[in-house]
């Protein structure tokens, strides 16, 4: 029962960071910078907590008894932090419409997700005492406890992958895993408590359990559930009624009505609205007008709302459309008009339920038109669909002539260093791929991009022409359009801003910038002032790294030979150092994969859940192989530590190359290869991991106090998680890209590798 304790701390660890992610991502626009400060601040939670229960590990006289009171409070915390934070826009007091300030997001996840984390770090030293005496002393307490926490994360992230987030609501997934936890804390309590603190422990949780089990047939689950969503919508905008609420796989979406139109949320950004006849209208024929004939039309997102209805007005002959979440269209189709009921089901239109950029990767055809109706590249994941690999991809799937259409936000007037930047590296990279590009003025920027002279054009006399050789398909749109959309003095201006800025740069798969950029526009929008950080940020290469750590390197030599009488000092801080550069290297990697498998296979949720699921399975095996060996007595100490540091530097510089070879064509289309891609994602995992128990060996040796060291490796180990978390996501594979994130966790871990070879000899 001890063992499922400790399991089922991970389980509750990791669907409650799950929840966490989901809940935030809504409030903040499905923004993905929340993701980076998300594990971050969890990270630092968990560490905080783990270093002030190492000195009070050792001192706890009941462990059962703790632990089932702090399992207790930590399910007593969950369900009321996901309240607070599906209502933080209310209680930070944004405005409707208004992005809640870096600073501000960063202190709220810093409030209500640390002192969650706080709780799961304090535990484990203290659960590293739940088995006194056990043979192979506190060093193997300490790699059991290691070994099934990250056993119940595996558990939880698959069970919550593939039947919590697809059969229950957040509440219900919550009251679940409240009652899984508190059946094993109190059966804890009655077969291995004894004492006071133990009785009161059991009736604790006893009680707790009751109430957990009875919330549900007497609707309080359901109530909360309803109560916080519809809290939550009311400070996304009041004005609007709330029709529908509902999780999908993928996101969170919002169906509501304004008067006699509905609209659509993702995330809690805007999707479309219907009925919206003028706006569809004026985009289908605005973009269908920039091919002299369309004939095989591909579109990727946003065909709801009237836009297919629109694009079959032309002479089309076949229209794709993807939709990657099922459920939008599903949650929409009782409420469109029913002429875009009946387009949808046109004998011409294919609805494909896939990601885009799989389709276009598999694409069994060729088009006329790749139309991209997609949300601006404000997250890691719709920024693929911006990059030049993709828009290679799509020019290959187009015929001769055949023209691709996208767009992003922009400025009507002024292009500032932060908007040029922005859109300017869209530019930059549509003309890396295609040799003609045209850029439309206004609020929203039109990108046409062709191989064939003459077909994209301002031409207002073409534009016309080919309008009305269609029969001027839509009451909507008429000829007098093109003089308002196409002025020739706004074309010129765009033209001339954005071809003769030279700060933007190309935004590719493996350093996606124009993400990094619409992070700075956003900061600068919602009011913070970290946009001069971030901006300057965007400037740096990788000797801003490497130097910082050459210093560090050299400053830390110096100081090892100059005291050498502090033996033991030196090895516990080496230690603690290389499993910190570890834990950096551990989650710094996990985001590197995440992002390299998204961009070679498409965004596929089960395949991204399995991906983290092999990665944790291989942090337990390595966990598990070296805790053999050190019970063993084979020979192991600080020469196995570097071994497993320059194994880790080693393994860091060949992912540039086995990424560059799985991107090749004839290798990422056939099923073989992304499982050979995962199980090295599970390689990955396992050099990590294998280092955990022996540095915790290292040090109880030196120290001797299964707390200390217990709290002290675990704090070292996620305070580099919050490093990798805060700067892999959110600086390094924006900015610098992921071959040289791969080259910065090498040098990290090299200097760690280094620093423990020069340790003082006799300091085991």
């Amino acid at each position: 029962m001890k063992k499922l304790a400790v399991i089922s701390l991970g389980f509750l660890a990791t669907v409650a960071q799950v929840i966490f992610i989901r809940e935030f991502l809504v409030v903040v626009y499905g923004n993905e910078l929340c993701f980076g400060a998300i594990f971050a601040v969890w990270f630092m939670g968990v560490a905080l907590g783990a270093f002030a229960s190492a000195r009070l590990a050792d001192r706890i006289r009941d462990p059962v008894a703790a632990i089932a009171s702090l399992m207790a409070l930590a399910c007593v915390l969950l369900p009321a932090q996901i309240y607070c934070v599906r209502v933080l826009r209310t209680i930070v007091g944004v405005q409707v419409g208004q992005l809640i300030p870096f600073g501000t997001m960063f202190l709220s996840l810093a409030v209500l997700t640390t002192l969650f984390s706080f709780f799961i770090g304090f535990v484990f030293p203290v659960a590293c005492r739940l088995w006194p005496g056990r043979r192979g002393g506190g060093s193997q307490q300490i790699g059991a406890v290691y070994i099934l926490e990250g056993l119940g994360s595996i558990i939880g992230g698959t069970v919550f992958t593939f039947f919590l987030v697809l059969y229950c609501s957040t509440y219900q997934s919550i009251f679940l895993t409240m009652v899984t936890v508190l059946i094993i804390a109190f059966l804890m309590c009655v077969f291995h408590g004894s004492g006071r603190l133990a009785r009161v422990a059991a009736l604790v949780t006893g009680c707790l359990l009751v109430f957990a089990v009875l919330s549900w047939p007497l609707g309080l689950v359901s109530g909360l559930e309803r109560a916080s969503v519809l809290a939550r919508w009311r400070s996304f905008n009041p004005a609007m009624e709330l029709v529908k609420s509902e999780d999908s796989r993928y996101e969170n979406i919002a169906l509501t009505r304004l008067a006699d139109q509905f609209n659509l949320f993702g995330n809690g950004q805007y999707i479309e609205a219907f009925p919206n006849e003028y706006e569809y209208a004026v985009l289908a024929n605005f973009i269908l007008t920039q091919h002299p004939d369309p004939k095989k039309v591909l579109l990727i997102g946003g065909g709801l709302g009237g836009l297919i209805k629109d694009i079959l007005a032309y002479d089309i002959e076949k229209l794709d459309y993807v939709e990657l979440d099922p459920k939008l269209i599903t949650t929409s189709i009782p409420y469109l008009p029913e002429a875009d009921r009946a387009a949808l089901e046109d004998p011409r239109v294919s609805v494909h339920y896939l990601d885009g950029r799989y389709f276009v990767k598999h694409a069994p055809d060729k088009y006329d038109m790749v139309i991209l109706n997609l949300p601006d590249p404000s997250t890691a994941m719709i920024n693929r669909f911006y990059t030049m690999e993709f828009f290679e991809e799509g020019r290959a799937i187009l015929e001769p002539g055949g023209v691709l259409a996208t767009a992003i936000s922009s400025s009507i007037n002024y292009f500032g260093e932060e908007v040029a930047n922005y859109t300017g590296s869209l530019y930059r990279t549509l003309h890396s791929v295609f040799k003609h590009v045209l850029v439309t003025p206004g609020t929203t920027n039109h990108y046409f991009a062709t191989d064939r002279p003459g077909t994209v054009t301002s031409d207002i006399p073409t534009l016309v022409e080919r309008f009305e050789r269609n029969g001027e398909p839509s009451e909507y749109f008429t000829k007098y359009h093109f003089e308002i959309l196409l002025p020739p003095d706004r074309v010129l201006f765009v033209e001339e801003s954005l071809g003769g800025w030279k700060g933007a740069r190309v935004n590719t798969d493996f350093r996606p910038i124009t993400y990094y950029y619409n992070l700075i526009l956003w900061d600068r929008f919602s009011g913070s002032r970290f946009a001069g950080l971030f901006s300057l940020f965007s400037r740096a290469n990788l000797g801003w790294i490497l130097i910082p750590i050459l210093v560090f390197l050299l400053a830390r030599v110096v100081y090892q030979v100059r005291h050498p009488w502090r033996r033991e000092r030196c090895t516990r801080f080496n230690v603690c150092l290389a499993i910190c550069t570890t834990g950096f290297a551990a989650f710094a990697l996990e985001i590197v994969f995440l992002f390299a498998f998204q961009n070679i296979y498409g965004y596929v949720y089960g395949k991204i859940g399995f991906v983290v699921a092999m990665f944790m399975a291989g942090l337990v095996l390595g966990g598990c192989l070296m805790k053999r060996r050190l019970a063993s007595g084979k020979p192991t100490g600080l020469p196995w530590l570097v071994g497993i540091e320059l194994a880790i530097v080693l393994f860091s510089v060949s992912v540039p190359c086995m990424i560059r070879y799985f991107s090749l064509e004839n290798v990422s289309g056939p099923l073989q290869s992304e499982y050979l891609f995962i199980a090295i994602i599970f390689v990955a995992g396992l050099l990590t991991g294998s280092e955990f128990p022996l540095a915790s060996d290292i040090y109880f040796k030196t120290c001797g106090t299964i707390g200390v060291s217990a709290g002290k490796i675990d704090s070292a180990d996620h305070i580099g998680a919050f490093l990798g978390a805060l700067l892999t996501g959110i600086v390094l594979v924006p900015v610098l890209g992921i071959y040289e994130s791969c080259w910065t966790v090498a040098a990290l871990n090299t200097a760690s590798a280094i620093l423990l070879i020069l340790t003082p000899k006799g300091s085991e």
